[in-house]
């Protein structure tokens, strides 16, 4: 996984930098004779993933290189991102976490949109999965648990689908 940020918060973390860092990413795996590359992003890395798996809002791809994303509590996740999309997504976010209604509406329309899913933990907060999370509560235990089952469940039916 690269280092976005450079070892310095959002300050280096524009997105040709992320762009660049996923095509080397990229280019190195399909090296290796890997040939379906997906993408897990996190807070923040939600977003990425969204951009990275679309072909429009200054990335440099027309068609992109990557066959899934997955946003776990993405940020800032917009219909812009959602019109460019090229390939279905797993979207999973806390009920704190702002709806997805405006996303789904838009990728429900897309000829892979039934292939999208959705998946919201009402009792979680933002960064539950990830920076947030409390190893001592035994809901937000549970609740990781679920989400490994789903991100498995998901890419067992997106690698399917794709083949």
């Amino acid at each position: 996984m690269p280092d976005f940020f450079r070892d310095q918060p959002t300050a280096n973390a524009t997105w040709p930098r992320v762009e660049q860092d996923l095509l080397t990413v990229n280019t190195y795996l399909q090296s290796q004779k890997y040939t379906k590359i997906g993408l897990i992003g996190f807070c923040w890395g939600g977003l990425r993933a969204m951009k990275a798996c679309g072909n429009g809002n200054n990335v440099s791809w027309t068609n992109t290189p990557f066959f899934t994303g997955i946003s776990i509590h993405g940020s800032q996740l917009n219909v812009p991102d959602a019109n460019v999309l090229q390939v279905p997504m797993l979207f999973i976010r806390a009920g704190t976490d702002p709806s997805l209604d405006n996303i789904t509406a838009v990728l429900d329309q897309k000829s892979f949109g039934s292939k999208c899913e959705y998946k919201v933990y009402e009792n979680m907060t933002h960064g539950f999965v990830s920076a947030g999370a409390n190893y001592s509560n035994p809901a937000n235990v549970a609740a990781i648990d679920d989400v490994h089952h789903t991100l498995q469940k998901y890419l067992t039916m997106i690698l399917a689908w794709r083949l």
